[in-house]
């Protein structure tokens, strides 16, 4: 039994370490791969703007590009998404619906506003009915993160972007899969909505996650030499 003890604190030692060795260099290999779609991501939004499809579909595939949409705004049908920051004030971002030529919809966030959150939002340039051209990056919204409030549509309470329960919401019907974040060269009433609001980008991570595994594999490995040489004077 005295034998045996040791035997499985070196092995459960010897795992600990594999399994931290092992978190570390997954975190390495998720890294190049995050490397890979950044340059993706980077490469299609310094491409020139192209038209957005009438039908799309593949939503990826248009993920992050420079697109170009007209239409006539469907004022009175605004969204806010809640909780946005700007220069350190505290706002929203206003979504309006782009009524297009084809009889699709595309999601625009014209940018962000300051104020009232259940204040109407500034008029958008079309307002009146006429054609305007919006330019600005396509994103496919991801579902949030877990401390990001749920979307409340029937108070008109939006925390994330949700491109199928806001068409329910505005009685839309058929939508762009995708939503265009407006350049900085959208600005209507006062300056506002102030377009060019960049949308959530990719984070990379992993090179400290991989160290901290790393770390903590040399802290085990030091500690049980530690305790077996403490164990053998002993």
């Amino acid at each position: 039994m005295s034998n045996a003890r040791p035997r499985l604190a070196a092995a459960a030692v010897v795992t600990g370490i594999a399994v931290l060795i092992g978190l570390g260099t997954w975190q390495l290999a998720r890294r190049a791969e995050k490397h890979t779609l950044i340059a993706l991501i980077e490469s299609r939004m310094a491409a020139p703007p192209v038209a957005l499809p009438a039908v799309i579909g593949d939503a990826d595939a248009f993920d992050y590009r420079r697109m170009v949409v007209a239409g006539r705004f469907l004022h009175g049908k605004d969204m806010r998404l809640l909780n946005r920051v700007l220069d350190g004030r505290a706002g929203v971002h206003v979504v309006t619906p782009l009524a297009r030529d084809g009889g699709t919809t595309v999601l625009v966030n014209r940018g962000w506003a300051p104020g009232d959150p259940a204040a109407p939002a500034p008029p958008p340039a079309g307002a009146g009915g006429e054609r305007v051209t919006v330019t600005g990056i396509a994103r496919v919204p991801r579902p949030p993160g877990p401390f990001v409030p749920a979307n409340d549509a029937a108070r008109g309470l939006w925390y994330a972007l949700d491109i199928a329960a806001m068409a329910t919401a505005r009685d839309l019907g058929p939508v762009a899969p995708v939503i265009v974040w407006a350049d900085a060269a959208r600005g209507d009433a006062g300056g506002y909505p102030r377009g060019g609001q960049a949308p959530p980008m990719l984070q990379d991570n992993h090179l400290s996650y991989a160290l901290t595994w790393y770390s903590l594999a040399l802290a085990l490995a030091v500690i049980a030499v530690i305790a077996r040489r403490r164990a053998l004077r002993g």
